[in-house]
């Protein structure tokens, strides 16, 4: 008997999701508890401390070395007693940007705001890159680099933004020589925030709402320049999995599909937030087990492996 004399079902089948067990992710959230619970490995996460989903918990500072930053545009919408939606993602791959729901993204707040479909959508931006304590020693999980990410979205996006703008405004030695006008660009844009660790603590921000945690990101020692060109392979060579993990319109894509092809509700296009950015453990994983983190040698980059 063969299956392909029955093709014809595809389209009736069900697939479930695979949910990885945290340790397992290739990039773990950096993320702020919000409040006190009991994590997957029975560890009680403390309010105001830094949590590293799979890796480690409690944190009052971590230590990374960026390869990664994305801005992402995200309009959501809010369901009274539900989780929030996500009407429409821009991962603004190329111009003119696309959302998800097709329309042209504006190129500025300014623009989106005038826009009443596009006036809720808000920047976020995703850091990421390998930790590192705050000699720039990368830590390794069974001999492999543990990569990590956070998210700045909401109040947590100005002064991740306000970092990230501060080192692409250093004058800094030229790593490609000659250097050239464009190499310059280059380095501002793509190499300034690589040539040093980045200290994460948590610092607060006054709202409307009250006084709220942020990510407070701190420029430390400085990475020998030897060692950048190594960083640059290691992001080009993880490059396919962070748009894997961080193109969030491709799964969008996907579930609009479907979703259009067995529901014609009236808010079928109204797709659930996805676990790409998600800060919490999955209930259902009792995983325990975990390698214990190692160093390496300050700034030993060259036997890291992922």
């Amino acid at each position: 008997m063969n299956y392909n004399d029955y093709n014809g079902l595809g389209e009736t089948g069900y697939e479930g999701k695979d949910i990885k067990p945290p340790e397992e992710e290739f990039f773990h959230s950096l993320y702020i508890s919000g409040q006190s619970r009991k994590n997957h490995k029975g560890i009680v996460e403390q309010v105001g401390l830094l949590q590293i989903r799979g890796v480690d918990y409690n944190k009052t500072e971590v230590n990374m070395i960026i390869t990664h930053s994305k801005t992402v545009l995200v309009k959501n919408k809010s369901i009274p007693g539900k989780d929030d939606v996500t009407e429409c993602f821009s991962y603004q791959s190329e111009k003119p940007w696309k959302g998800t729901c097709g329309k042209e993204c504006g190129a500025n707040s300014a623009i989106r705001a005038a826009d009443p479909y596009c006036n809720t959508c808000k920047s976020n931006i995703i850091i990421a890159g390998i930790l590192c304590d705050n000699n720039g020693k990368p830590q390794n999980q069974d001999g492999k680099a543990i990569f990590i990410f956070l998210r700045g979205k909401g109040v947590k996006y100005g002064a991740i933004s306000d970092y990230m703008t501060s080192l692409y405004r250093l004058d800094l030695d030229p790593i490609f020589t000659p250097a050239t006008e464009e190499s310059k660009r280059f380095e501002k844009s793509i190499v300034n925030h690589k040539r040093f660790v980045t200290k994460i603590n948590v610092g607060n921000q006054e709202t409307r709402y009250g006084i709220k945690p942020i990510f407070n990101l701190e420029r430390g020692k400085e990475v020998p320049k030897e060692n950048i060109q190594r960083i640059l392979q290691i992001a080009k060579d993880s490059l396919e999995r962070f748009n894997e993990k961080f193109d969030w319109s491709k799964t969008m894509n996907k579930a609009k599909k479907l979703s259009s092809d067995s529901y014609q509700g009236e808010n079928r296009e109204d797709i659930p937030e996805f676990d790409a950015f998600s800060n919490l453990e999955s209930p259902k994983n009792t995983s325990t087990s975990t390698a214990p983190i190692m160093e390496q040698e300050a700034f030993n980059l060259e036997d890291i492996q992922f």
